[in-house]
């Protein structure tokens, strides 16, 4: 569906809708375009996980130790505000692998190139 989505969000999208997407990645390119980027998108995701608990996590530690008063009390502001840092760094350490990734997925269409394989480091 990641597939579907990036290539539906394409400017100049030569699809009408979810299922022509669908009916004509099939038809034309085959079951295996929509793992085109599986690889990617399970290298990318390991390190955004990993990054945003791990930095959550410190976050709210911090965030406690300088509120002494909330210590007993996680309120609201404690995990919005660590989440949205944990959020914000992982994603920047993972943004070019997401780059990557919409490559793989939209090579071929609306003027992307397209690769002979679905290879991280000839894509790069």
């Amino acid at each position: 569906m990641d597939v579907v989505k990036q290539r539906l969000q394409l400017k100049s999208s030569p699809y009408k809708g979810v299922v022509d997407c669908v009916r004509r990645i099939l038809v034309e390119e085959g079951i295996g375009a929509f793992y085109a980027s599986y690889k990617t998108t399970v290298i990318m995701n390991a390190p955004f996980t990993a990054v945003h608990f791990a930095t959550y996590e410190a976050a709210k530690r911090g965030l406690m130790e300088v509120s002494l008063d909330i210590a007993d009390d996680e309120r609201l502001v404690v995990h919005a505000t660590a989440g949205a840092g944990a959020g914000a760094l992982a994603a920047i350490v993972t943004t070019p692998l997401d780059v990557v990734k919409t490559q793989l997925q939209c090579q071929g269409v609306c003027g992307c190139d397209r690769f002979s394989s679905s290879s991280i480091g000839k894509c790069c």
